[in-house]
């Protein structure tokens, strides 16, 4: 009898009895230990893309095995080989052809590079505007079949003065500075002139440091400063080339002042007068004297 208190004292679990034995055991029993987990989630799917490229192969190595977006080391160098290739771009004067606007496969040529490179986004209906209504002031340089360079303007009547206008022009990176953007102009400023022309007139950013000299080179002055005149907000400098007036030789000149006032019925001899028109300029004089005399009265 006295052992049974100290058993049940050193033992719970063996001293609980009746309905609540189950329940007693099972919440004094220690936490079983699993001995297997479930499969991880697999990791998101990514396109293997980075938007910059990875240049070194341990960097390279470590993003692929972590998942993250990349491009693949072998187009990340030809891209840049690429690169490095237009930078370097060599040839000769002579191997740049030049051609006016042929027709709509001319198109897409100038559409693609003014997009490429100016900062003024235009529409189809723009370029068409253009090129069908003065097809022989677009020009385009190629050099071995690539379009590298083209040249659009426009010519018409302008508040009592007949004007050119070059609206764009644009020479790929690779062959800048090699005479190709004045060679263009000069050829649409050419037909210009010899169209009509009194002068021709565009407009250059501010900051477009290398148009601005390319046209000062060919005569232009700046006009006008047009502030925020581009979409981006930067300011324009209206340049204006002005045609020189052919001047006479002082001999000619003064033909034809004498020939202008012979032909003035004032300085012509009474006999070569013409009788209805003595007699007009007759009943003129007459009036006016009428006229005088009711004045007087």
């Amino acid at each position: 009898m006295g052992m049974e208190p100290s058993l049940a004292a050193s033992d719970g679990r063996r001293a609980l009895a009746g309905p609540y034995q189950r329940l007693a055991l099972a919440s004094l029993s220690p936490t079983p230990t699993p001995t297997s987990f479930p499969p991880p989630p697999p990791p998101p799917s990514f396109p293997k893309k980075f938007p910059l490229p990875i240049r070194s192969p341990a960097a390279a190595a470590v993003l692929a095995s972590s998942g993250a977006l990349y491009f693949p080391m072998e187009a990340a160098t030809s891209g840049a080989e690429e690169v490095e290739e237009e930078k370097k771009a060599e040839f000769d004067a002579s191997e740049i052809e030049y051609a006016s606007y042929g027709g709509e496969h001319h198109l897409p040529l100038i559409m693609s590079l003014v997009d490429q490179e100016l900062s003024e986004p235009y529409s189809i209906f723009t370029y068409r505007y253009f090129v069908y209504l003065w097809p022989q002031l677009s020009f385009l340089a190629f050099h071995k079949g690539k379009c590298v360079g083209t040249v659009v303007c426009k010519m018409g009547e302008h508040r009592s003065t007949y004007r050119g206008y070059i609206a764009m022009l644009v020479v790929i990176k690779p062959y800048r500075g090699k005479g190709i953007a004045t060679e263009l102009v000069s050829r649409s400023i050419s037909v210009m002139r010899e169209s009509g022309c009194e002068e021709v007139t565009l407009e250059a950013e501010v900051t477009n440091k290398g148009a601005l000299a390319l046209y000062g080179r060919l005569g232009f002055i700046r006009a006008k400063r047009l502030f925020r005149y581009y979409l981006n907000g930067v300011d324009a400098f209206r340049l204006k080339l002005l045609f020189p007036q052919p001047e006479l030789h002082p001999s000619l000149v003064m033909m034809a002042n004498d020939d202008a006032s012979q032909r003035h019925p004032a300085n012509r001899p009474l006999e070569e007068i013409p009788e209805e028109q003595e007699r007009d300029n007759s009943s003129m004089v007459k009036s006016a004297g009428n006229n005088w005399r009711r004045q007087q009265e």
